[in-house]
């Protein structure tokens, strides 16, 4: 069976998960996270369709002596990358942008929210960027009526499509949104093949 690496938020946009409000926390979380349970076997698949589901081989970013917590993976390290056990043909991954967001710049979150009421289909909400950081850059939110809230992770998207990062956290009223530029870093670092644009 052939294996295929790709990001996991690049296939977000299509897929979810779901939590309630509140969910009996597993023992282990309090542990390190080289003392985690070894996952043999994880898969995504969009949310309402498990029929569609894409199986998790391995992670490839993996770092057993990283500190957990509520801050320490906003801005910089909140992208993970798993290498995928099968492609399918019904999934179209995001390309990667890998040109910084500019200041002033519209793109698009999507993805599920806690308190999202029709889960039929992610939502799409619209940022602007308001300061460009490197690894990150601080988007203020401009569709109205639609709570930010419980969407960590969703893939940014700009206007045509490609991904140019991932939601991470708030810091006042603006949003913190993961750089690609970071992905790229990961992406080097464990020798994960990829395309620049025009390559």
């Amino acid at each position: 069976m052939r294996s295929f690496p790709i990001i996991s938020l690049i296939i977000v946009i299509g897929f979810g998960c779901h939590s309630k409000s509140e969910v009996e926390k597993e023992p282990w979380m309090n542990e390190p996270v080289g003392q985690w349970p070894d996952f043999r076997y994880w898969k995504f698949y969009p949310r309402n369709d498990p029929d569609r589901s894409v199986g998790v081989k391995k992670l490839i970013n993996r770092d057993s002596h990283e500190p957990i917590g509520q801050f320490n993976t906003l801005k910089n390290r909140d992208w993970i990358i798993f290498e995928i056990i099968e492609n399918l043909d019904s999934l179209y991954p995001l390309k990667i942008r890998y040109a910084p967001v500019r200041k002033g710049e519209v793109v698009y979150a999507v993805g599920w929210g806690d308190s999202q009421k029709n889960n039929d289909h992610p939502a799409r909400m619209k940022f602007q960027c308001q300061q460009e950081r490197g690894n990150y850059f601080y988007a203020r939110l401009l569709t109205t009526g639609v709570k930010p809230d419980g969407r960590s992770g969703s893939p940014v998207i700009d206007k045509n499509g490609y991904l140019v990062g991932l939601t991470s956290g708030a810091e006042g009223k603006l949003t913190v949104i993961g750089s690609t530029l970071y992905l790229k870093k990961l992406l080097d670092r464990y020798g994960v093949d990829y395309s620049m644009p025009g390559g």
